[in-house]
């Protein structure tokens, strides 16, 4: 018998019974399913204790290595699965000597090697439907990074509030530490990058107010503005960049999505484990400027800087709660055009418009409601009381409303598949 993970919402518990199916036409094999809120499911997969997990990946930038780093032998999927390959490590590590592009054919024949050595097995790539009422605007659906990003976004109300549902909880806001889409959700809303995304996809400053990249674009210079601040009112300033990339980095963090950083000069594991993170090719020059040395240029580094994990850190805040950083609406500060202001789990959530943020005067939403709802039927019940302003759609529903103007789709760059533990705690 083995054991099936997947998720505890009804389109987790949907696939889980399809797979189910699909497999039971093998002799001799049973197959339970286990159906677990997200936190549990997470921690299962690291800690080794499945043999089969229902599992999703959305890109984080635009580029092919944003899925094949992750079965490099010491990064997230390759430790849960227990992938470890060394001509697939070798393949991803001569790719990445080169500048981006020119390593694409490299990245094709690592992905058909991973693929046939079969640890992970693709089964769709994500597309969505929902409805959205027409009195919202302003909510931009990104193709990488988080899903959503309501720094823009509107209501015609005079409230200006704009309720939501998910179908997880936030497991974590420790930004070194998180791993999941709701979680980089929420931090998109709530903190800020050196660079953000506008609604067009492009690049716009955030709080580094400009860059500059030397001619071999090995070194890139980010200017601080003076008027970003932390939701208790301390400036952020380049320390807090350089602190929070080096406590990603430090062992002792055991951060999952610390090689996404290995186009830093020193940031690779076993740089980290010869020299620790002094080495590290990220600096604050000053309280408003930080250099950043690469391995080699990355074509899309402006676009990474918007990424959750390269969020800044406040080295005493963080301190000053110990193990409990990031776990409660008070156990992390913010930066960004929302701040966390209630936390219920596996409940709900609200953020409020953040009077400290840079860019105040043009965030018009002054709050974001969002409940958790695991099924379907509920959320749409939810939508059509009037009590929410959008909700997800099954396949069970498009028919239903795919008339209506109130129904929209989406793709995203995030494929889903399944895990098979080959080794991790087995």
């Amino acid at each position: 018998e083995m054991e099936l993970l997947t998720f505890d919402h009804d389109t987790g518990k949907r696939t889980g019974e399809y797979i189910q199916s699909e497999l039971s036409d093998l002799e001799g094999l049973t197959v339970k399913v286990s159906n677990l809120p997200f936190k549990q499911k997470l921690e299962r997969e690291t800690n080794g204790e499945f043999d089969l997990a229902f599992s999703g990946w959305g890109a984080d930038y635009p580029d092919p290595l944003t899925y094949l780093s992750t079965m490099q032998t010491g990064n997230q999927f390759s430790n849960q699965t227990g992938y470890n390959s060394e001509e697939y490590n070798t393949l991803i590590e001569e790719a990445m000597k080169l500048p981006t592009t020119e390593g694409y054919a490299k990245y094709a024949e690592a992905e058909k090697l991973m693929l046939e050595d079969g640890y992970l097995s693709p089964i769709y790539q994500k597309a969505s439907a929902y409805l959205e009422k027409d009195y919202v605007s302003g909510i931009v659906n990104n193709s990488w990074g988080a899903d959503y990003t309501y720094t823009y976004a509107d209501v015609d109300k005079d409230d200006k509030v704009l309720n939501l549902a998910t179908s997880s909880d936030i497991p974590s806001l420790d930004v070194s530490k998180s791993t999941d889409q709701q979680s980089f959700q929420t931090m998109n809303s709530t903190m800020e990058g050196l660079t953000r995304i506008d609604g067009d996809g492009k690049v716009q400053p955030g709080v580094a107010e400009s860059w500059e990249t030397s001619d071999d674009g090995l070194t890139w210079t980010f200017k601080l503005r003076k008027n970003s601040t932390w939701s208790n009112g301390t400036p952020v300033t380049a320390h807090d960049f350089e602190y929070s990339w080096k406590r990603t980095l430090t062992p002792e963090t055991a951060a999952e999505y610390s090689y996404i950083m290995a186009d830093i000069v020193g940031a690779s594991t076993k740089e980290i484990e010869e020299n620790g993170v002094d080495g590290v090719g990220v600096k604050a020059l000053d309280d408003y400027t930080l250099e950043v040395k690469l391995n080699r240029p990355v074509a899309y580094f402006a676009e990474l800087m918007s990424f959750q994990v390269f969020f800044p850190q406040n080295q005493a805040f963080v301190e000053s709660c110990g193990d409990a950083y990031g776990s409660a609406a008070d156990k992390q500060i913010y930066n960004g055009p929302f701040t966390l202001t209630s936390w219920k789990m596996e409940d709900q959530f609200s953020m409020e418009k953040n009077p400290n943020y840079w860019d105040a005067a043009n965030v018009k939403l002054n709050k974001i409601n969002t409940k958790v709802v695991k099924d379907t039927g509920a959320e749409v019940s939810l939508y059509e009381n009037g009590e929410i302003d959008r909700a997800a759609l099954s396949s069970d529903y498009v028919d239903k409303y795919k008339d209506s103007k109130e129904f929209k789709t989406r793709e995203a760059a995030s494929v889903f598949m399944l895990q098979i533990n080959g080794g991790n705690n087995k």
